[in-house]
C-alpha cells in the first residue's frame, strides 16, 4: 500500500499554494528559508498559471535541494513543488513558506498524491473536525494499456465530508485533495 500523508511529503506526493496577494515570499525545504517567490498583480484579464518548482534529494548531504532559489508569478497563479528524483531512502519533507505551510493545509492549498499500488486507501481530513473518505485503486486491465494516466478531484471543506467521500481510480492515477475552506488540515491514511 502506498504511504499517504500530507505532512510527510514523499516523491508520490506534491503541494501547491496558490498565491492571491502580490509580495515577496520566502520559502524552504523543512523550515522558512531563503527562496523566494515573487508575486506581482495578475493579468489583466486574470488567467491563472501554474508554475512548478522541482525538488531533488541529495543523498550525499541527505537534504533536498532545488535550482530555482527564486521564482516570479502573478496573482492568483499556484505553485506545485515535487520531487523529481528517485532516490532509495529518502525521507519525507515539508515546504514551509511565508503564509503557507505544507504541514498544515488552509485555503489555496492542494495536497497530491499519484497511486502506484492496488487496494482501498481509508483516509481521513483532520483539523476543526475530522472527516474521512476513501480511494479504491483497481490495476488496469491488460486490453487498456497502454492508457493515459488521470487526474481525479476530491474538494475540501473544514467539517464536512470530502466531495467525492469515495473514488475509484487506476493504479497510475493521481488524486487532488483541494482545499476550498479550512485552515490547519491533515489528509492521512487511517
Amino acid at each position: 500500500m502506498d504511504f499517504l500523508h500530507s505532512q510527510q511529503l514523499t516523491r508520490l506526493d506534491g503541494y501547491y499554494h496558490r498565491f492571491m496577494t502580490a509580495g515577496t515570499f520566502r520559502w524552504g525545504i523543512g523550515s522558512l528559508g531563503a527562496y523566494t517567490i515573487t508575486v506581482t498583480p495578475p493579468r489583466n484579464p486574470p488567467t491563472p498559471e501554474g508554475a512548478s518548482i522541482d525538488l531533488q534529494y541529495d543523498e550525499a548531504s541527505g537534504l533536498y535541494v532545488t535550482t530555482q532559489t527564486s521564482i516570479n508569478i502573478n496573482q492568483e497563479d499556484y505553485v506545485l513543488w515535487h520531487v523529481e528524483t528517485h532516490a532509495p531512502g529518502a525521507p519525507p519533507f515539508s515546504i514551509i513558506g511565508t503564509d503557507f505551510n505544507s504541514r498544515e493545509l488552509a485555503d489555496e492549498d492542494a495536497f497530491s498524491h499519484f497511486f502506484m499500488l492496488p487496494g482501498v486507501y481509508k483516509y481521513s481530513v483532520s483539523g476543526g473536525g475530522s472527516q474521512q473518505g476513501s480511494i479504491r485503486v483497481i490495476q488496469p486491465m491488460q486490453a487498456d494499456l497502454p492508457r493515459t494516466a488521470q487526474a481525479h478531484l476530491v474538494e475540501i471543506s473544514d467539517r464536512t465530508s470530502p466531495n467525492p467521500e469515495t473514488l475509484a481510480i487506476i493504479a497510475g492515477d493521481t488524486v487532488h485533495w483541494d482545499i476550498i475552506c479550512g485552515t490547519d488540515l491533515v489528509i492521512k491514511s487511517v
